[in-house]
């Protein structure tokens, strides 16, 4: 069976702890609900044997899985679950809650407190007047307005450690009424070869990566059930994996709500295996952390060779700071992260392989991450400039059609009283420019000259440009700037003592809102 989601259905077994994907039959571990000794037993002569027919049609029987009839209820529903339950995917939970029937009332929380998650006192609070109102509303008929305003409340999971682990921290929460929330735009990072992970696709072939799984001699199935999927046992005789792809340091913060996947092609020479895709936040003092992950497992059904699919990661609503970097981890297990304690979140498949993770033009491996599309992203490196200064793009406000308030692009340490200019276009490209990088693909729109200012000469770093886009995109004299459209930029200028004698900027990308 091939899993091409992460699991929108769990159950949990005991003793065991066992439980699986309805759909695929891929087994994840969870805890805490019993299960008739009959069935228990029926499961674990399945994955004794592997028999993953007889597994399959176990979990896929109608009255164990409640996803089918969730469009049918009627009942108000309050759901509520922490991104980092070890038990249960966040995401699930969104999906399901999602395919309830428009008039049924409903409210859902997305944040922190369940199973292994860190416990907050404010979002804890939060969760119990909420219980408090609804039960009034819905079982007392007090009209106190709970079931009305938008219907999902999500917090933003803090970036710092210390912040994100204490009791009393306080959350951001925001609201939306989709999940991810409305006006999402999938930001698109890709793998590259030499562990690199950046906006721009592969431009011709590269060096593929491998995860090497070994399994110790004569252990199997038998052993990790009778062992009650033990951590340490399992990762004693199937070692653990990994391979990381980094970006480079931000060059401005990206938020993102919802849940990010990631896209592989790959290789194996046998049609069975599994595969660990997550997401970290790695700050410049080096410290990673994990932010959510997903897996995908392969059962007999997949061809040998190439193979194009998609890990669905686990909801959360998340900051990735300037200057830090994005991480895209891949592994052959999947282990609960710290920092709430390590756990074998699903099974191991027990038999070796190699996968090879491919990453080319043709063969393309990437992550998208759901990012607002009015925020800014600052991408891309700028050209060092004759004076030794690196020119880099910062922004100020939001892209809009209709907002009096201006949507600032500037660029700072530029060669002063130079001229120079902004030029934008719509799609995405990096290619050499006069001894920079040229990030736009053209047809390339520019705006008017303008002169850097700054110190009086001799040359210096004190030079910048400043442009309103706001004012461009309402002036109309661009009929392509419309409410969606996404947009890309760059600052161009001289630089006479330079060999090139011009000079770019880094680049930023955002979508025209309203």
């Amino acid at each position: 069976m091939a899993d091409n989601t992460s699991p929108d259905f769990e159950a949990n077994f005991a003793p065991q702890l066992l439980g699986v994907h309805s759909a695929s039959g891929a087994i994840i571990l969870g805890g805490g609900v019993n299960f008739e000794p009959v069935f228990r037993a029926q499961v674990n002569t399945a994955l004794r044997s592997e028999d993953w027919a007889s597994f399959a049609a176990l979990m896929t029987d109608p009255l164990r899985d409640p996803l089918p009839r969730v469009s049918s209820i009627s009942t108000p529903i309050m759901a509520m679950i922490a991104y980092d339950d070890f038990a249960f995917p966040a995401y699930a939970l969104a999906e399901a809650w999602q395919a309830l029937p428009a008039a049924t009332p409903r409210k859902l929380y997305l944040g922190t407190g369940g199973h292994q998650s860190p416990n907050n006192n404010g979002e804890n609070a939060f969760r119990a007047n909420w219980r408090r109102q609804w039960f009034d509303r819905f079982l007392k008929g007090v009209a106190n307005g709970i079931d009305g305003g938008a219907s999902i409340t999500y917090a933003v999971t803090p970036s710092d450690l210390s912040q994100y682990t204490s009791p009393s921290s306080n959350w951001t929460r925001k609201t939306a009424d989709a999940w991810p929330p409305e006006g999402a735009h999938e930001y698109r990072l890709f793998l590259h070869q030499g562990a690199q992970l950046t906006p721009f696709a592969p431009t011709g072939p590269e060096t593929t990566e491998s995860i090497h799984q070994t399994v110790a001699a004569g252990f199997d199935m038998d052993d990790v059930v009778n062992g009650g999927f033990n951590l340490a046992l399992v990762e004693l005789n199937i070692p653990r994996r990994t391979l990381s792809y980094d970006s480079a340091p931000l060059d401005s913060a990206i938020e993102f709500a919802g849940d990010p996947r990631v896209r592989l092609s790959v290789a194996c020479a046998t049609d069975r295996y599994q595969v660990r895709a997550s997401l970290w936040d790695m700050p410049p003092s080096g410290t990673a952390r994990y932010i959510c992950g997903g897996s995908y497992f392969v059962f007999d059904d997949a061809p040998a060779g190439p193979n194009v699919f998609e890990v669905h990661l686990n909801a959360n609503a998340y900051r990735f700071e300037s200057g830090h970097r994005v991480r895209v981890q891949l592994e052959n297990l999947q282990i609960h992260q710290p920092p709430v304690g390590a756990g074998l979140r699903f099974g191991p498949y027990i038999h070796a392989f190699d996968l090879e993770v491919r990453h080319s033009s043709t063969e393309l491996s990437w992550i998208d991450l759901p990012v607002n599309e009015c925020q800014a992203i600052v991408y891309g490196a700028p050209q060092l400039n004759s004076q030794g200064c690196s020119p880099s793009l910062s922004t100020s406000g939001s892209p809009s059609v209709s907002s009096a308030a201006p949507f600032g692009i500037d660029a700072h340490n530029l060669i002063n009283n130079k001229s120079g200019l902004l030029f934008y276009g719509f799609a995405l490209r990096a290619s050499p420019f006069h001894g920079g990088t040229l990030y736009i693909d053209p047809p390339l729109r520019r705006t008017a000259l303008q002169n850097s200012g700054g110190n009086a000469p001799p040359d210096d770093c004190s030079g910048a440009f400043s442009y309103d886009f706001n004012a461009r995109i309402q002036s109309g004299v661009d009929p392509s700037l419309v409410h969606g459209a996404r947009v890309f930029a760059q600052y161009w200028s001289r630089d006479p003592s330079s060999a090139p004698a011009t000079n770019l900027t880094n680049a930023v990308e955002f979508t025209v809102c309203n």
